[in-house]
Order: C-alpha cells, then sequence, then structure tokens
C-alpha cells in the first residue's frame, strides 16, 4: 500500500509538471490566435472588403481559440458600442490586456489609415510579448519538467 502511495505521489508530480508547461504553451498560443484575428482584420480593412462587424465575423470563422471574442465584438461593433472588444472572454495578462483594450477603444474611429496603424501596432506589441513567453519557456520549461517530479521523489524517499 506504501509503494502505491508513493507512484500516486511520484505520478502527480510528474502531471504537474507537464500542466506548468502546457498552460505556457496555450498562452502563446493565444496570443498567436489574437494575432491572426487582428491580421485577417486588417486585412478586410486595408482592403475595403467588409467593414467592420463583417471583418470580425470572417475573423471569427478563421479561429478556435478566440473565435468567441471577435463573435461578441462583431456584435459590439454592429450595435456602435464604445469599447468593441470585451476583455473577459480572453484570459489575458495585464500588458496584452491593455493592448487590445486600446485597439477597442480605437478601431472605427478615424480614417482607415489610422485603424491601419492601430492594428499594426498592436500586433507587434503582441509579438514582443509572444517572444517574451516564448524565451520564458524555454528558460522555465526544463524546470517545471523535472523539478515537480524531483519533489515528488524528493516526499517519497522522506516517507520510506
Amino acid at each position: 500500500m506504501k509503494i502505491l502511495g508513493q507512484l500516486i505521489i511520484l505520478f502527480t508530480g510528474l502531471i504537474f509538471g507537464m500542466w506548468g508547461v502546457k498552460r505556457e504553451e496555450k498562452y502563446i498560443s493565444l496570443i498567436e490566435e489574437l494575432q491572426l484575428g487582428l491580421s485577417i482584420v486588417e486585412n478586410e480593412i486595408s482592403f475595403a472588403l467588409k467593414p467592420l462587424p463583417g471583418s470580425f465575423t470572417h475573423a471569427a470563422s478563421s479561429l478556435k481559440i478566440t473565435k468567441a471574442f471577435f463573435i461578441e465584438a462583431a456584435k459590439r461593433a454592429s450595435e456602435g458600442e464604445a469599447c468593441l472588444f470585451n476583455l473577459d472572454l480572453l484570459p489575458l495578462k495585464e500588458k496584452e490586456k491593455n493592448t487590445i483594450y486600446e485597439v477597442g477603444i480605437r478601431l472605427g474611429r478615424g480614417s482607415d489609415k489610422e485603424q491601419l496603424a492601430l492594428i499594426l501596432k498592436a500586433i507587434s506589441r503582441l509579438e514582443e510579448s509572444r517572444q517574451i513567453y516564448r524565451e520564458k519557456l524555454k528558460r522555465v520549461s526544463p524546470l517545471w519538467r523535472w523539478l515537480s517530479p524531483l519533489a515528488a521523489l524528493l516526499l517519497v524517499l522522506l516517507s520510506c
């Protein structure tokens, strides 16, 4: 019975370590998908293909993680709300939240060139964040992968 408990502790430590890495990877993919969605909206604006609600709907049709976010933005744009983005729909950190908020407040106002510059600035800021989190993941990934199982192993050894 004691061996079974020790194996459970080791397995839990391994799962915890893998969970930490996956969480960081999911956040990076969220940023990448936001960049893709904003790029689609930027293309729609630059080629004057669709109005803003249609651009958000088109972006949402190509996305998975941020689909609800862009559908909500399309709804808000058609209703003429002040901020187009509902930031509560995405688990963003403060820096990325501020970037998206700035776009949400100012998009739909001003000339097409101003809107394109705003979107490109946001995409650039998100790319900087993505690079920072990618570097952090490279540094922290071995720590998450090995420290949790080693801590569990230490706990098992101390319980013997």
